[in-house]
């Protein structure tokens, strides 16, 4: 496998489960709540409030996802837009250190999946830093 090729898969991996996580928050809020305890080990309580905020997110999730399988389909031709994936996952990882504290007592989450979360933010966030095209790459691979 090239280069270009592990980038292909880790932007489908990303592009599947940011698609996935929109959608469910469009669902159902039972749908939301299920999903943030099985993906993110979050204890939510809807409120009309918070219901509103992961409707939002979910749209952002959604086109964020989008936007990564468009570049997956042809990274070279999308390079421009890697660093924006690249950018996101820096700002969740830096998050997650910032407000580990808050995120364990406010949704009831264990440390370990914190740094669980933490690990995989950075895994995908640099394995698209190190895997991106070169300026000269060629659009097939």
């Amino acid at each position: 496998m090239n280069r270009l090729s592990g980038l292909k898969i880790v932007l489908v991996l990303i592009a599947i489960y940011h698609v996935g996580l929109g959608l469910a928050g469009f669902m159902s809020e039972d749908l939301t709540v299920r999903v943030a305890r099985a993906v993110f080990g979050l204890n939510l309580n809807m409120t009309p409030q918070l219901s509103y905020i992961a409707q939002l997110l979910a749209v952002y999730a959604l086109v964020f996802g989008l936007m990564v399988g468009m570049v997956a389909r042809d990274p070279v031709k999308h390079r421009s837009l890697i660093p924006i994936v690249v950018i996101l996952y820096i700002l969740r990882v830096l998050n997650k250190f910032i407000s580990m504290d808050q995120f364990e007592r406010g949704f009831g989450a264990s440390m370990t999946k914190v740094w669980t979360d933490v690990a995989l933010l950075a895994a995908f966030g640099v394995a698209v830093f190190l895997l991106k095209p070169k300026p000269d790459s060629p659009r097939e691979a």
